[in-house]
Formats: C-alpha cells, structure tokens, sequence
C-alpha cells in the first residue's frame, strides 16, 4: 500500500515537471519570438523614417527652385560645417555676376579667382545670418550626414540684414561728422563702404541724402563723403618744443576750419612711422627728430583692430576684401611762412611732451 502511494507521488511529480518544462520551453520559444518580431518592426520603422527622408532629399535635389548642401563626418558640427561649405560655394555661383562693387575692387590683386573672392565674401554671412536655412540630419555620429538646403527666392533676405546695418553706420557717421568727431566719422563711413562692397547688389543700392535731398549710389557716395572729409582737413604747425634729442610739434588740427573734437592719424618722426596719435579739441602734439620744411601725416580711416573687436561680421568683411584706398588720407601740412618759434626745454621744467597729454587714445597699442 505504501509503495503504491509512493508510485503515485513519483508519477505527479514526473507530469508536474513534464508541464513545466513544456511551458517553460513554450515561454522561451515566445519571448525570442517577440524579440525577433520587435527587432524586424524596429528596423522596418527605422528603414521606413530614412526611406521617407532619403525621399525627401532626393525631392529637393531635383527641384530648381532650391539650393543645397550635403555633407559626412565623425561628427554632426563637422558634417554641419562641411555642408554649409558646400551650400555656401553654390550660393557663391548664383550672385557672382551681381557683385559688380566687389570685383571693381579686388580685382585679382592677389591672384585669386573672381569665383574665390566672391565665396570668400559670402563666407562672411555666418550661420546666424542665413536664419532661412533648413537641415536634415539623415544619420547620427559617428557617421554623421547632414543635408542642408534653402529656397533661392529666400537668397535675397539674407543680405538684408547688412543693408541695414550699412544703414545705420551712415546714420552713426553723420551724427559724428556734425559733432567734428572727424575719426568716428571716417571710422563709420569706411565700414559701411566696406559692407555695402559686400552685398551682391551694391552697385545699383541708392542712398538718399538728406543735406542734398537727392539719390545716389551708396558706394560712390560714401567713397565721396570719405574725400570729401579728408579734403577738407586742414593741419598747421604751431610752436615747437627743443628737448634733449627731439623736438615737441604742437599741431592746430581743423575741419571746415573749426577744431577737430576727435581725429586719429599717424606721421613720420625721422625714422619710422608712429601710429595711432590722437587730437582733441584742435591740438595735437608729436615726438620729431628733427623740425622738417616737408611734413606729411596719414589719417585713420579702417580702424581695423576695432572692428575686430566690435562687430565680428565686419572683420570677416575687412579680411576678405582687403583694404579700399584714399590716397586723400595722407595730408600736407603746409611749410610756414615764418620760422616756426622753438623754446629750449629746460631740465625738470614740465610740458606737453605727448600726444597721450592731450587725449589718450583708447587703445595704445592699436594697429592697422
């Protein structure tokens, strides 16, 4: 009887263990199922998202109303890079022939291309500028792709920006120019010249003028009002200091014969050129070797290394352009009629030995 129960047991034991296996083997064969059945509609969606993209792309390529870039790399800011390059080179194309005030320029002074000049100056208008540009990232990094493109109806709009801000250095130039800021007037009639030589439509942009109440062409009006401020600069020599081995030349400094508030220039001391001297409220004085019948002084107009400091897309401008000469820049000044009076320094005695005594420049170590 005993054994008999036992039998029993042992066989409930073996059918329980049996089932289990059964449905611990049916389990497994249903999870690895699922994972299969989620992986293939995984990459099913995935394929599908990339084909609808691919699809896309390849719809723009083919269309003419659009211009585009497309790039790889390790990185998605490489693949960035390299496709607005591309895209850039392609919008470079487009506006060659309209950047008349451009090419009259820098016409192949360094042996570069018109085409290579030109991209150069649309590499000026930076990401943040070309606001209408749309992406498509079609992969992720390491094997970044990146597709970017725009409209070419939308072209137009992104040099806009620039005619405005062209707008606005005149509107700074004019105030200065009133005020007899004679350096900031140059300063801000030159940049805006600059950025004007950078719009593909330069040429034919015209300016009203309110003094005249006519319209002009921007870019000869402000090379006009430049000469017309650099002609209108009048420099004499007053009295002259004798110190141990130079002499201190006091300089009267005039704009339509009233005195400068401000006016920076650089002169020639007998044996090199000393840049970025300043005058205030008419009067300036120089360092010389020796007191010269022939003097000569060259007026600041780029102000290079404050648009380097102060507006990022103007220094790009400045750099791809080169510099616009006013040979009006450098002045004469006029031999006197009579000696000019010299007192003898003597020592521990204290004067204006500077030009910094008058007015400090901002920047001492500025440089063209």
């Amino acid at each position: 009887m005993i054994e008999r129960k036992f039998t029993i047991r042992k066989k409930i034991k073996a059918v329980k263990k049996n089932v289990f296996e059964r449905k611990s083997k049916y389990l497994s064969k249903y999870l690895v199922y699922s994972i299969i059945l989620f992986t293939v509609f995984s990459s099913v969606t995935v394929f599908a998202q990339d084909a609808g993209l691919l699809k896309e792309v390849e719809a723009i390529k083919a269309d003419d109303n659009y211009l585009y870039g497309e790039a790889k790399g390790e990185t998605l800011e490489e693949a960035y890079d390299y496709a607005l390059r591309f895209l850039v080179s392609q919008i470079s194309l487009v506006v060659k022939s309209e950047f008349n005030v451009l090419t009259e320029h820098i016409m192949d002074k360094d042996g570069a291309t018109t085409n290579e000049k030109v991209e150069s100056v649309v590499n000026t208008y930076s990401q943040a500028t070309l606001n209408n540009l749309q992406q498509i990232v079609l992969s992720q990094e390491p094997n970044a792709h990146v597709f970017r493109y725009i409209r070419k109806d939308e072209i137009a709009k992104i040099f806009e920006s620039r005619k405005e801000k062209v707008l606005s250095y005149i509107e700074l130039a004019e105030k200065a120019e009133k005020k007899l800021k004679i350096s900031d007037a140059l300063q801000y009639y030159y940049w805006g010249l600059m950025l004007a030589s950078s719009l593909p439509y330069g040429e034919n942009m015209k300016y009203y003028d309110k003094t005249s109440g006519k319209d002009f062409l921007m870019s000869i009006w402000l090379k006009d009002k430049i000469n017309e401020i650099l002609s209108d600069i009048e420099i004499e020599l007053q009295s002259a200091q004798k110190k141990e081995t130079y002499f201190i030349q006091n300089l009267k400094i005039t704009y339509h014969k009233q005195p400068v508030s401000n006016f920076t220039f650089s002169y020639f001391d007998g044996r090199n050129w000393i840049d970025y001297n300043c005058a205030k409220d008419g009067r300036a004085a120089i360092d010389l070797r020796t007191l010269n019948d022939n003097f000569n002084v060259k007026a600041e107009y780029q102000f290079k290394s404050e648009a380097k400091k102060m507006d990022f897309e103007l220094n790009s401008v400045m750099d791809a352009i080169g510099v616009l000469p006013f040979p009006k820049s450098k002045i004469e000044v006029p031999k006197q009629e009579e000696a000019v009076e010299v007192a003898e320094v003597k020592q521990g005695e204290v004067l204006i030995n500077k030009v910094e005594d008058i007015l400090p420049c901002a920047d001492n170590n500025k440089s063209t």
